[in-house]
């Protein structure tokens, strides 16, 4: 499955990521840490558990999977995810 995501520290910065169908928040927020830390050094001396997933006016809990937001047809206030 392919995320978009922007990584954001003042300005955002778009990127996309592949992970499987069943990935946790927090495997993907590993996932896109390894891939930032290079040109985001900072990164490198924090974990996954500092980073948060925000979609829309959603703050996502790391334990939950792609797959657990997709079958339950998460919405947040606005009614988008």
């Amino acid at each position: 499955m392919e995320v978009v995501y922007s990584y954001w520290d003042g300005s955002g910065h778009r990127r996309s990521i592949s992970i499987e169908k069943g990935s946790s928040i927090k495997e993907f927020l590993e996932k896109v840490k390894r891939e930032l830390s290079d040109e985001f050094t900072h990164l490198r001396r924090s974990s996954a558990e500092n980073l948060i997933y925000v979609k829309e006016d959603l703050i996502i809990p790391s334990n939950y999977t792609f797959y657990d937001l997709i079958e339950t047809r998460a919405r947040g206030k606005s009614g988008s995810f």
